[in-house]
Parts: structure tokens; C-alpha cells; sequence
């Protein structure tokens, strides 16, 4: 009996173990799904184990994990193949106790992998042959991670309640919150509180029993216009980076096989035809780039028209708040002159009404009644004037996102100077958005560039530049190897058209233009300018090119009206101005009356001339302010510096 006791009491301790084992192991489901959120079949998966299997027809399937720490270690290291696909992410949603690998489909690379199979059978003939610059062709995109120690659970809510199927991003990933608003985050993420989240904003955030609380609040539609509208410019901006990126990778490789071609004498008949071959398939895939940028920067221009249209509608907007702000002024002047008289009319009455009770009483009770109205027409009225000052603040808050989409139009200073190494911009808009731009375009072996003057500043002048900056881009993309006069006379003939100014009546808006064109390997720059001249300084000495006195735009001499296109002769270490003539123009000086004017500004660009190129920014930025002083700022700024090499 003993021995029995002593059996039972070990099978027992062997039952307890067996079940504690069972309840620290978490059993989770695994689903593979396409970017249709469709499952997945015939996906490879490697677990973090070295463990294999291939997922068929099932759309779900259980996994046994022991800890939390290995459902992190699953998310950051699990592997999944498929041909054709690659993984985009990887999310655990905690209350499901769920994996879900999400995959999408690899789209095809500018360059094909032709490319690649003909450099190789290339390579097998001749040792001498150019090595291509790995990485260009890559169609396979790496899987982001991060660090498993970094990676934590956030929870989001709002009213104390969770936000459910929320999209979230960060650094260009993806991840949407679960039912119980829970998602595992890289804490960097969770701790930033300008985590993007659709519709929301983080209030606070608090480490607890190690996860993170993060309390959200809804946006308003115009900080929700302003969080997308970021968004939209931060995607073009990185977009320009790539294609800019990738065509200078493909001219380099295209380079070396030219140079490989006219300098190797040693390259046998076969050797130069697998060469020829290699290149037509590069400026094939230079084509197929250009033209899926040409793509996207049509959908571009369509968010910078429906924003023109958006500027517009803002406008009006303001002008009927100013007239309602100074009609309910108007009455609100009648309302209180007419409730001072009726006050004087109560003191009359109550003289009268010390004799009179009964007429007194009569009064007192109407003039109660009339004050009352008054109060509540004057609460009225501050209502309607809170509302209008709200709606202000929209107009601004507007006119800010407005310069956000101006400014992505702008070219950077590296831009230039990745063309002329030795250049500035100073541009100093009036209002938050300007009527000056200044532009840039490369055509071939020939780099154009331009400073803009349009009619007016702040939204009206802002209006102008964007139309100017479409019809530009079209003219230089449609027409290749026009010389500067023809640009400026067929800018002119679209922006009449556009504007239908050529029926009478219409608005005479137009815009000022000086337009630079150099050609690579020669000594000369071409010059062309509406009403705004050309500024070569030489030996401390300035020589001014001049313009054409005739507009882009408005009121025209003639019609069909051809720019004059000037030649000039540069050398090393001449200095080239292009300009508008706010800088002339401003009123200020010791008397506060007097114009800086051309003559001073001459001089200045002299002075500063020895000063490398951002000083000579700064030092612009100064004089003017001490010239200006107290003086109001009369239009926008914009000067433009180059030296030649």
C-alpha cells in the first residue's frame, strides 16, 4: 500500500508540472495575407528555430511560443518567401493572439533583369569589360526591422476609450491598432510624439507595467488638411530624391561604357556589339525612369492646381469676413448709440416719474424689458465676431499649408549647385507666400535658370507663381534646346492664353522675368528678360545687359511680341545677377522716405562680392534691414548670384 501511495503522489507531481508547463505556453494563429489582406498560398516560412514548412491552401495556422519575449523575437525574425512577392510587415495583435505576415507583389524595376543576364554573357568574353555599380538593379526591397529589444506594446485611447483598425505611420511604415487599440511598436516610435496618426494627435504618453499608454485627441479638419498636407510634401520630396538618385547612377554607367567604347582599341568586334547592346538597354531604362517620374509629377501638379483652386476659395473667403466684420461693426455703432439714447431717455422719465408712480412703473418695466434685448443683441453680436475669428484663423492656417506646397516647387540651393558650385539664392518673401519664385531646369547638356517677378505678393502673387512654374516646366519638357528669347515669348503667348487676356476686359496680371541658359563646355550665356535686366560684374566692375521693356503678360506692345535673345562672352570668375526690384525699391534710410534704389544696389553687389557665397546671403539680409529700419517691408525679395568656373 505504501509503495501505491508513494506511485500516486509522484504521478500527481508529474500531472501538476505537465499542466503549470501548459499554461506558461501561448498557442498563436499565423495567417499569411496579400496587400488585399487576402491569405496567401504556397508561402515558404523559416521561424526564428531554423524551423521550416510551406504554408499550402490554409488560411490560418497554430504556432506554440513559450513567452512574450519569443512572440518579439517571431515578429522581428520570421521569414517568408514566394516568388514574386516580398514581405512588407509583420504585426502581432495581442488581444487575438494573432501573427499576421502581410506581403505584396514585387513591381518591376525601371531596369529589367535582361540588363543583368547580358552583363554577365558580356563579362564571359572579355575580362577588360566595365563592371556595372551593383544596386541599381536590385528588384528585391530589404525588410525594415528593429532592434527586439526595442520593440514594446502601445496602447492608444481617447475618452478613455481605445481608437480600433487606426492607421498609424512611422519612418515610412505602416501598423494599425487592433480591436483593443493595442500594436507593437519600436519604442523610439511609441515615445515620439509626432507619430503620425490618422485623425489624431498625441496628448501624453506613459510607460506602464512595460507597455505604453499613449492618450490621443481628434483633430480639427484644419490640422488634419495641415497633418496631410505634410505628409503628401515630405512623399513628393522623397520621390524627386530617388529619381534624381537613380538617373545619376544610370548616366555614370552610361558614361563608362562610352568612354570604354572610344578608348579601348582592344575590344574585339563581338566585345563592342555586347557593349552597344548593354547601353541601348541603359538609355532604354533611363526612358523607363524619366517617364514613371513624368508619371507621378502629373499627379503632382493636379494636388498643386486643386490647392490653386483651394487658395482661391480662401481668398474670397477672407474678403466676405471683412465685410461682415465691418457690417456687424456698423450695427453694433447704431445698436450702442441707440441704447446711450434710450439711457438719456430714462433719466428724463425718471424725473417725470418722481411725480408720476404709475407712469414710472410703466417705464421702468418697458425700459428693463429693451435693455435685456440689447444684452442679448450684443452677446449675439461677440458671438459672430468669436465665430469670424475663428474663421480667420483658418485663412491663416491655410496660408501656411499654401507655403509648405509653394516651397516644394522651389529648386534647393544644392540643386543649383550641383550646377554652379558657386552660387546663392537671397529670397525673402513679404507674407507668408511670395509672388517671387525663382526656377531651374537642366535640358541636355544646357542648365537653365530663372528669377520671376509676378504681379502682386501674399496669395494673390502666390496664385501667379504656381501658374508660371506649370507653364514653364511645359514649354521646357514639350520643347527641347529653345534659346532664352523663345522661352520668354512662348511663356508669354501660354500665360495670355491661360488667363484669356486676350478678350478685352480681362485682368491685366503678368509677371517680370530675367532667364539665364548656359551650355556645358562653352564660354558663352545666353540672356533674355522681361523688363528685369542682367548684371555681369567683372573686375569689380558691373555691366548691365538690358531687358526687354515689355512684360510677360498684361498689356502688350504688340501682338506675338519675340524676346530678344542676348549672347555674351563669359570668363573664369565673372560673377552673373539675376534679380526682381523689391531690393530697389524699398523705402527706408536714415529719413525713413527715400528708395534704396539701383545705384546703391550695384554697389552693394560689389562690395559683397569677395564674401563666399552664403556670407554674401546674410549680408544682403542685414543691409536691408538697417536700410529698411522701421519701415514696413514694401514687396518680396530675391537675388540671385553666380560665378563662373
Amino acid at each position: 500500500m505504501r509503495i501505491f501511495k508513494k506511485l500516486f503522489v509522484v504521478l500527481m507531481a508529474l500531472l501538476s508540472f505537465h499542466i503549470v508547463c501548459a499554461q506558461k505556453s501561448i498557442n498563436i494563429s499565423i495567417v499569411v495575407v496579400d496587400e488585399d489582406e487576402k491569405p496567401l498560398p504556397d508561402v515558404r516560412l523559416e521561424f526564428p528555430d531554423g524551423t521550416k514548412m510551406t504554408v499550402q491552401n490554409t488560411d490560418i495556422f497554430s504556432h506554440v511560443v513559450k513567452n512574450d519575449k519569443e512572440i518579439k523575437a517571431l515578429v522581428d525574425s520570421i521569414k517568408a518567401e514566394k516568388e514574386g512577392y516580398n514581405i512588407s510587415r509583420v504585426e502581432y495583435f495581442v488581444a487575438d493572439a494573432e501573427l499576421t505576415v502581410s506581403m505584396e507583389k514585387v513591381e518591376d524595376d525601371p531596369i529589367s533583369d535582361d540588363i543583368e543576364q547580358k552583363w554577365d554573357e558580356l563579362q564571359a568574353l572579355t575580362s577588360n569589360a566595365v563592371e556595372p555599380k551593383r544596386g541599381v538593379f536590385s528588384s528585391k526591397t530589404e525588410r525594415k526591422s528593429v532592434e527586439l529589444s526595442h520593440v514594446v506594446t502601445a496602447i492608444f485611447f481617447h475618452k478613455n476609450k481605445p481608437i480600433i483598425n487606426v492607421r498609424i505611420v512611422h519612418q515610412e511604415t505602416d501598423y494599425h491598432t487592433d480591436y483593443y487599440g493595442k500594436v507593437m511598436l519600436p519604442l523610439a516610435a511609441a515615445e515620439d510624439n509626432r507619430l503620425y496618426i490618422e485623425g489624431y494627435k498625441v496628448i501624453r504618453s506613459r510607460i506602464k507595467n512595460e507597455e505604453v499608454e499613449i492618450e490621443v485627441e481628434e483633430m480639427n479638419q484644419k490640422e488634419s488638411f495641415v497633418q496631410n498636407l505634410s505628409l503628401v510634401a515630405n512623399e513628393i520630396k522623397k520621390e524627386q530624391e530617388t529619381y534624381e538618385h537613380t538617373s545619376e547612377r544610370l548616366n555614370s554607367q552610361i558614361e563608362d561604357i562610352v568612354n570604354k567604347l572610344k578608348n579601348d582599341k582592344t575590344l574585339t568586334a563581338p566585345e563592342r556589339k555586347q557593349l552597344n547592346d548593354y547601353l541601348k538597354l541603359l538609355v532604354d531604362a533611363i526612358e523607363k525612369n524619366e517617364a514613371y517620374y513624368r508619371k507621378n509629377k502629373t499627379k503632382r501638379d493636379s494636388l498643386l492646381e486643386t490647392m490653386n483652386i483651394l487658395l482661391l476659395e480662401k481668398e474670397e473667403q477672407n474678403r466676405i469676413s471683412q465685410l461682415k466684420i465691418r457690417e456687424l461693426e456698423e450695427q453694433d455703432k447704431l445698436k450702442q448709440a441707440d441704447y446711450n439714447r434710450k439711457i438719456m431717455m430714462v433719466g428724463g422719465v425718471a424725473v417725470l416719474l418722481l411725480l408720476i408712480a404709475s407712469t414710472f412703473i410703466f417705464l421702468a418695466g418697458k425700459l428693463r424689458k429693451q435693455k435685456k434685448e440689447l444684452e442679448r443683441i450684443n452677446a449675439e453680436v461677440l458671438r459672430q465676431k468669436e465665430e469670424i475669428t475663428i474663421l480667420y484663423t483658418d485663412i491663416s492656417d491655410n496660408i501656411s499649408a499654401a507655403k509648405i506646397i509653394q516651397n516644394t516647387i522651389l529648386p534647393t540651393i544644392e540643386i543649383i549647385r550641383k550646377e554652379i558650385p558657386k552660387s546663392f539664392v537671397f529670397f525673402h518673401p513679404r507674407d507668408v507666400v511670395s509672388g517671387d519664385f525663382y526656377w531651374c531646369h537642366r535640358d541636355g547638356n544646357r542648365f537653365i535658370i530663372a528669377a520671376v517677378d509676378c504681379t502682386g505678393h501674399g496669395v494673390a502673387g502666390a496664385f501667379m507663381t504656381f501658374i508660371a512654374y506649370k507653364i514653364l516646366n511645359q514649354i521646357t519638357r514639350d520643347h527641347s534646346g529653345l534659346r532664352a528669347g523663345e522661352i520668354l515669348t512662348m511663356l508669354n503667348q501660354e500665360l495670355i492664353s491661360s488667363l484669356n487676356q486676350y478678350e478685352s476686359g480681362k485682368t491685366n496680371a503678368g509677371m517680370d522675368i530675367a532667364l539665364c541658359v548656359f551650355e556645358d563646355g562653352k564660354n558663352t550665356v545666353e540672356f533674355a528678360g522681361a523688363n528685369n535686366p542682367l548684371y555681369l560684374l567683372r573686375f569689380n566692375e558691373i555691366f548691365q545687359t538690358k531687358a526687354d521693356k515689355q512684360g510677360i503678360g498684361g498689356k502688350q506692345k504688340q501682338e506675338n511680341y519675340q524676346f530678344t535673345t542676348h549672347t555674351l562672352e563669359v570668363q573664369k570668375g565673372d560673377k552673373l545677377y539675376l534679380f526682381s526690384d523689391g531690393y530697389a525699391g524699398q523705402i527706408g534710410g536714415p529719413n525713413q522716405t527715400d528708395k534704396f534704389m539701383f545705384n546703391r544696389f550695384r554697389d552693394l553687389l560689389v562690395e559683397l562680392s569677395k564674401l563666399p557665397e552664403d556670407e554674401q546671403v546674410k549680408q544682403l539680409g542685414t543691409r536691408f534691414q538697417n536700410w529698411r529700419g522701421q519701415y514696413e517691408q514694401l514687396d518680396d525679395l530675391l537675388v540671385i548670384g553666380m560665378e563662373i568656373a
